[in-house]
């Protein structure tokens, strides 16, 4: 089977695109035909250098060379038809077509992988979309629209409590992210906190303040990829002078914040699995979590014998100081947590999804209007093509005079 992949972009260095990462090289390697659609041309070298993964796709498609970077509401509306465009062209060229972007689009392909929060299931601007109070509602029936006539058959789900907020009419399969085990290392723990997420203020980062603010003995630090508005925010926790943020850090500065820094502190309240919580398990960085969405229902299991959980500053606060304080639970919070983490490997991920791909049967071509209009538009566009083609391989030489 041909099988496509369609992901706005691979830049961003996420979550998101570490699963879309994993299942491009798990067809690969499984003899599968793959071909990769996004909106902008994907930097292969900073791929390797993130997530040490590198295999490419038998195609790539992609709609522009420089950069995804959606900053008012003309542009995400220009992003929005891209994306679709190469959701029904992925659809129309594949025998099976994987959308990786199902939290905002969960349409024309046979498959959608919803990795955060539906975007149609909550009333804030998560996804910081310009003027979002004024165009929501026109989202919302144009979704409900498309998800009626065109949603797509079968959901992947990368958590259970993500699971909650998805329309059950659908075939939904829950398949945890992938995490990248880091090599454990004998490293003496510094009895530092740390957070890593990328730089928003959606992520509930202010927290970090709020806590730092009262916990001056405390010493915090923020790691992450910054975006468009960053910078303001980056600047009021500088002033704090027991907070450090290290900005687009590579994978090995994590790595090492990770392996000294004694506590793991999350801030979003609904973070939809968590797999940064899951590396630091593995490097005995004990997780101070939100106490709901899926860390606390899928990693945690409701329980805290991997790590404690909050449900307000002055908790998270007690809870800090009580894991710096109590070395026998630190020790066995470490212990269960190592093992919780290698339920989480590229391993077990590639097993499941392979599982998963052969009950899937090849999709006929779709006979709905859109597809039609499709068609119809390539036909067009093939037939203005030809006779210019014609016309340059057989131009007549000016008569001389």
């Amino acid at each position: 089977m041909e099988i496509s992949i369609v992901h706005p972009s691979l830049n961003r260095a996420g979550g998101a695109e570490r699963y879309c990462l994993e299942m491009l090289d798990t067809l690969v390697k499984n003899g599968y035909k793959v071909r990769l659609y996004t909106i902008d041309q994907t930097d292969w070298e900073m791929i390797q250098r993130t997530h040490n993964l590198s295999t490419r796709a038998r195609k790539e498609i992609y709609l522009q060379s420089n950069p995804l970077e959606p900053n008012g509401i003309l542009s995400w509306i220009k992003t929005a038809l891209a994306y679709t465009w190469l959701l029904i062209q992925a659809t129309e060229e594949s025998d099976i077509c994987i959308n990786n972007y199902g939290e905002i689009m969960p349409f024309f392909a046979q498959v959608s992988v919803v990795h955060s929060v539906p975007m149609s299931s909550i009333t804030g601007n998560h996804y910081n979309i310009p003027l979002w109070g004024l165009v929501r509602r026109g989202y919302i029936t144009l979704f409900r629209y498309l998800e009626e006539k065109h949603g797509s058959k079968v959901i992947i789900i990368n958590s259970k409590y993500n699971a909650e907020n998805l329309n059950k009419k659908r075939a939904i399969v829950i398949i945890h992210p992938p995490v990248q085990l880091p090599q454990i290392t004998q490293v003496e723990k510094n009895g530092e906190i740390l957070t890593v997420s990328r730089i928003k203020l959606s992520k509930n980062l202010r927290k970090i303040a709020e806590i730092a603010s009262t916990s001056p003995r405390n010493r915090f630090n923020l790691a992450g990829k910054t975006e468009r508005g960053s910078e303001r925010f980056i600047n009021e926790l500088r002033r704090f002078k027991n907070v450090e943020v290290y900005t687009n850090p590579n994978r090995d500065t994590v790595l090492n914040l990770r392996n000294e820094c004694s506590i793991y502190l999350s801030t979003q309240t609904n973070e939809a699995f968590g797999m940064a919580i899951v590396e630091a398990l593995s490097l005995g960085c004990i997780p101070l979590i939100y106490r709901d969405g899926g860390p606390w229902l899928d990693i945690f299991e409701e329980q805290e014998d991997i790590g404690l959980a909050y449900t307000n500053t002055d908790e998270a606060i007690n809870k800090i100081k009580r894991i710096l304080e109590d070395e026998e639970l630190r020790s066995r919070l470490r212990e269960n947590g190592a093992e919780r983490a290698k339920e989480y490997t590229s391993t077990r991920f590639r097993a499941r999804f392979l599982e998963f791909i052969d009950t899937l049967e090849p999709q006929g071509k779709q006979d709905t209007q859109i597809f039609r209009s499709y068609r119809w538009l390539i036909n067009l566009k093939r037939r203005l093509k030809n006779p210019m083609t014609r016309l340059r391989a057989t131009r007549v030489p000016l008569l001389r005079r």
